[in-house]
């Protein structure tokens, strides 16, 4: 099913055909062929990348400024305690070690550890600064609460090594802990 355009088409595809091939004489292909060589070549500018460093630069300066506001406050927020303006830096670095944990298991394992800072915060607190108990004491129950949400998933998963491995370090530091608020 042509068109009738089509037939228009072949008949100038014949009319074409029926030339003879034009090439230009030796000479003057080795002429056109030099005056090329000799021209000056410019380079078309290459296309940026969208992750080249001038793309980056932002990312780059935001990335530095962060960095710096982090090695800075890192520091006061170490030995902040809960209730201080700087522990909130303190528990955001300790939601991002949960948050990038590899798996469940590791999970309980670094809500673990920190329940341990909890209550040696609640501890420093006692001891040290009375008016931050309340928050401290706040900060160990919601530790505590992540402990046992956590740890009820990982009794769900399949009996492994690790996993039997993790739960007896939170029994273990459970008794620890029992022990440690007695004695207060």
């Amino acid at each position: 099913m042509t068109e009738p355009r089509d037939g228009d088409l072949e008949d100038f595809a014949r009319d074409i055909a029926r030339h003879r091939r034009l090439s230009a004489p030796p000479a003057l292909r080795q002429e056109l062929r030099a005056s090329l060589l000799a021209a000056p070549m410019r380079l078309a500018p290459g296309r940026r990348s969208l992750f080249s460093v001038g793309a980056l630069r932002p990312v780059l300066a935001t990335l530095v400024v962060v960095a710096l506001l982090a090695a800075a406050g890192a520091p006061a927020a170490a030995s902040s305690l809960p209730g201080d303006p700087a522990f909130g830096l303190k528990r955001a670095v300790e939601e991002a070690q949960v948050a990038l944990a590899t798996d469940d298991v590791a999970r309980l394992d670094t809500l673990v550890t920190q329940s341990d800072r909890r209550i040696a915060d609640l501890e420093t607190a006692i001891a040290r600064r009375p008016a931050a108990l309340n928050p401290a004491t706040d900060e160990y129950l919601a530790a505590v609460g992540r402990v046992d949400a956590m740890l009820a998933r990982v009794l769900q998963e399949t009996a492994t090594s690790a996993r039997d491995a993790a739960i007896a370090r939170a029994a273990a530091k459970s008794a620890e802990h029992i022990a440690r608020l007695q004695a207060l």
